[in-house]
């Protein structure tokens, strides 16, 4: 089995975004395999830094520990992991973040969130069962966060935001601003429609125009990062990915011809098309 037979179990297609390959497919978790993929060819590191834009956090925990353990001991293939994606995660690809961190394919992730996540479900940090350590940090999209008092903007708490800038390379400087480091090729930059919808009782409603408009062309007069807005940053973050990948989850989007609507409007608004 290869990534071509994801077209089948996952809708999967390829498209490139300037130099980045963007993967389109339907199920959150089966990003797993794409990750494997990308990183079995030397397109991403292994493991990788996750960006990810989501109306969920997608990092409970596993489980299925006991066959990720025997998975990663015994050495990871890609049969191995469609299977996993197929068989034990969990069908509502709430668990596949901490599943790839404890895979060794994910290091630190940061999740920009299209709604209210309650943080005390997430470890900020946490060891997986080999030692090593990895950080979640939750974050309001970035158009909110280089506001006023935002986890992007706020030079008076840097120490404790220092973590949440370092994996983004996200830096600042007292006599220019903040700047993404220069670094290129570094990132997995991922996005789930779900991100982009306003759910209302049983009702789900693509964006409207003007919700794009606000979250992500507003562009901040805060001092610290005047000049910047959600576009920018996120024009930062696509240059500094190897690889981009997108779940339409038509689920939790409205359906199948919801979710379609996102994506063109996720392809004009956030990516000129």
């Amino acid at each position: 089995m290869d990534l071509g037979d994801l077209k089948d179990v996952d809708e999967l297609r390829e498209i490139q975004l300037g130099k980045c390959k963007c993967f389109v497919h339907k199920e959150h978790r089966w990003v797993l395999s794409i990750i494997y993929h990308a990183q079995g060819r030397g397109l991403l590191p292994r493991p990788c830094t996750l960006v990810m834009f989501d109306a969920h956090h997608d990092s409970k925990r596993p489980a299925c520990m006991e066959r990720i353990r025997r998975i990663r001991a015994a050495g990871i293939t890609f049969d191995e992991l469609v299977s996993l994606c197929k068989d034990s995660l969990s069908p509502l690809d709430d668990d596949w973040v901490m599943a790839g961190m404890e895979l060794g394919l994910i290091s630190d992730a940061v999740i920009f969130a299209g709604a209210d996540l309650p943080a005390m479900e997430v470890p900020r940090r946490f060891t997986d069962h080999v030692g090593d350590v990895h950080r979640i940090e939750l974050a309001a999209l970035p158009g909110r966060e280089l506001q006023y008092q935002g986890r992007l903007s706020d030079v008076a708490r840097k120490k404790c935001l220092s973590e949440l800038w370092s994996i983004l390379g996200w830096r600042h400087a007292p006599a220019d601003g903040f700047a993404f480091a220069q670094k290129t090729g570094q990132i997995l930059l991922d996005f789930d429609l779900d991100c982009f919808v306003v759910h209302w009782k049983e009702y789900y409603f693509p964006w409207p125009d003007e919700v794009f408009c606000n979250e992500f062309y507003r562009v901040s007069d805060y001092s610290s990062t005047k000049g910047w807005s959600g576009k920018r940053f996120l024009d930062g973050l696509v240059h500094r990915a190897a690889v981009v990948t997108v779940a339409m989850e038509p689920n939790h989007c409205g359906g199948e011809d919801k979710a379609q609507i996102i994506l063109g409007k996720v392809g004009r608004f956030l990516f000129s098309d």
